[in-house]
């Protein structure tokens, strides 16, 4: 089951709101059930190979959307769809330093075609603390409940909304010893159809879109329980008829201490994240970058008993904006949270 609900402000003055809102008020509730089922079979009878396949069914039932725009302007949906997949995958031996992995999955939705997504990995293992890996994979995604509800009428270029198509290559480098933990990648992607929301609040399928760019990440645990992390991206983003592409900031960076202390009954967090600033709206000022702080704490002092957690989010009470589609929202202050978990 699922829920979206918030309130927001425009960035641009829509004609239809002068002189009569300040504010834009926006509620999309959606709750949803449904029922899913895998089969799976896994075989190493070959030797050097692993196989794996199955099939996967899952069925949406009726689905209830409600939205409201306005405090007068209010309407429902209601749809249901299923989805069968089957699927295989083969890992094949190369020798002692080199492993392969080919494998696709074959998907089919209600309303949409048939997609076949392959994937192609080599892996090579130079070194017991070094890997290294060329990946090459295709996937899909059908609209969300939200987007479907919508997207399922024509537009007004008369076209049904698509799924998105995703065609991603990855070159990783990864490094192990101890305590310590490190990944390079480099990436290239490119989407095909994706999903936007236009100016009458309905969704589209908008100009082709590339991303080109790097991850770091670097991790660190002591014997003592006392470890480190930092994880670092650059993104460069790209629209098919060179336009800004909007809610795709180029940095985003997180770096934390934690630490598991009295026999790991004690759990500590200390977070940062920085997100850089970003295009939300084509011509109007774009979201400034932002830091945030947060801190997490896990207590369990009995074996058997509850646990006590403390998460105190936004500690430094940062003021900045969450920008999704063509908005900027404001973002949530300081918020501390007391919570207790008990296990049956």
């Amino acid at each position: 089951m699922s829920q979206n609900d918030y309130i927001g402000k425009t960035l641009k003055p829509w004609p239809i709101l002068v002189d009569h809102y300040s504010e834009r008020y926006y509620r999309d509730m959606t709750t949803s059930d449904w029922i899913s089922g895998e089969l799976r079979l896994n075989s190493e009878a070959i030797e050097g190979q692993r196989w794996i396949t199955g099939v996967e069914w899952r069925r949406d039932m009726p689905l209830d959307s409600q939205y409201q725009y306005f405090p007068d302007e209010t309407g429902t949906f209601e749809a249901d769809r299923s989805n069968i997949a089957a699927y295989i995958q083969g890992e094949f031996s190369l020798g002692d330093d080199w492993l392969l992995i080919a494998g696709g999955r074959l998907d089919n939705y209600d309303y949409y075609d048939t997609e076949f997504s392959p994937r192609l990995s080599l892996i090579w293992t130079p070194t017991a603390s070094s890997t290294v890996k060329l990946v090459h994979s295709e996937a899909f995604r059908t609209p969300s409940a939200i987007e479907f509800n919508y997207g399922q009428f024509p537009n007004y270029s008369g076209e049904m909304l698509k799924p998105e198509q995703m065609q991603s290559q990855e070159l990783v480098y990864e490094y192990r010893r101890g305590g310590v933990f490190i990944t390079a990648t480099a990436y290239y992607n490119k989407l095909k159809n994706s999903i936007v929301e236009d100016y009458d609040a309905f969704y589209i399928n908008d100009h082709d879109v590339t991303s080109k760019g790097i991850e770091l990440s670097a991790q660190y645990r002591h014997v003592s329980g006392l470890g480190g992390y930092a994880n670092y991206s650059y993104q460069d983003t790209s629209r098919k008829d060179d336009a800004p592409v909007m809610n795709s900031p180029e940095h985003l960076g997180k770096a934390g201490i934690d630490g598991q202390f009295f026999d790991e009954r004690l759990t500590t967090a200390l977070e940062w994240q920085y997100t850089s600033d970003r295009e939300v709206d084509p011509g109007y000022p774009i979201a400034n970058a932002y830091h945030l702080v947060n801190l997490h704490m896990t207590l369990r002092p009995w074996q058997q008993g509850p646990e006590l957690s403390l998460k105190a989010l936004n500690l430094m009470d940062e003021d900045y904006g969450m920008s999704a589609y063509l908005y900027e929202f404001p973002g949530r202050g300081r918020e501390v949270w007391f919570g207790i978990t008990q296990t049956l």
